[in-house]
């Protein structure tokens, strides 16, 4: 099969910083080229790309505990793990929504919760999310963790440009900012400069057509 480049003349006369924004104008293209090629009745269907260029993204980890202290063996542990396998499992994540993840997994004999997603906006799961850190920071006050998340719709102090860590330990949920990968630019994005352009034209192809 023979290939030809996409021609980005588009792309290079709306080059911005925001990788996401780019992400957009990409996939307008694509989604061009592809109708242009495309059967009737297929037109745009396989193309996964952003609606409006903008990201909701999060990663979390946390070790459950029933207290910060020492508890009998009267204890209603299992009883509250299964209550945070219970509140999970509502959530429906990764039940035909692959751009979530949350688990509970047992291991050697400790229990974690493990979450990341990563949507176009906050909305409804910003919601479920911090519902659900609420509910083991109750349930289970000796939890402790992490939750790394950033939103590109992202108000002052922080803005759409900064990671926030939302931390849990002894029952309390604080949030604050992240020194590793904050700025996002130009701490993990670089600036769009010519060798970075050149690199760009030259990862997309498509099939020839007929």
């Amino acid at each position: 099969m023979s290939y030809r480049m996409i021609d980005l003349d588009i792309l290079r006369s709306r080059r911005i910083l925001c990788r996401s924004d780019r992400c957009s104008v990409l996939s307008v293209t694509l989604l061009k080229l592809r109708a242009a090629s495309s059967p009737p009745g297929r037109v745009g269907k396989g193309v996964d790309h952003c609606d409006t260029g903008r990201v909701f993204e999060f990663h979390g980890w946390f070790g459950l505990q029933e207290a910060a202290h020492f508890v009998d063996e009267e204890s209603r542990w299992n009883e509250k793990i299964d209550g945070i396998k219970a509140r999970v499992a509502t959530l429906g994540w990764g039940i035909g929504e692959h751009n979530l993840l949350a688990e509970v997994r047992l291991m050697n004999g400790e229990a974690f919760l493990h979450m990341a997603g990563n949507k176009n906006h906050r909305g409804v799961i910003g919601q479920e999310l911090a519902g659900l850190l609420t509910y083991v920071a109750r349930e289970a006050p000796g939890s402790y963790g992490l939750l790394y998340w950033r939103d590109d719709e992202g108000k002052a102090p922080a803005g759409p440009w900064n990671f926030q860590v939302t931390v849990m330990a002894r029952g309390a949920l604080t949030t604050r900012f992240d020194p590793f990968l904050s700025p996002t630019f130009p701490v993990v994005e670089a600036a769009d400069d010519g060798d970075e352009s050149d690199q760009w034209d030259n990862l997309f192809v498509l099939p020839a057509t007929q």
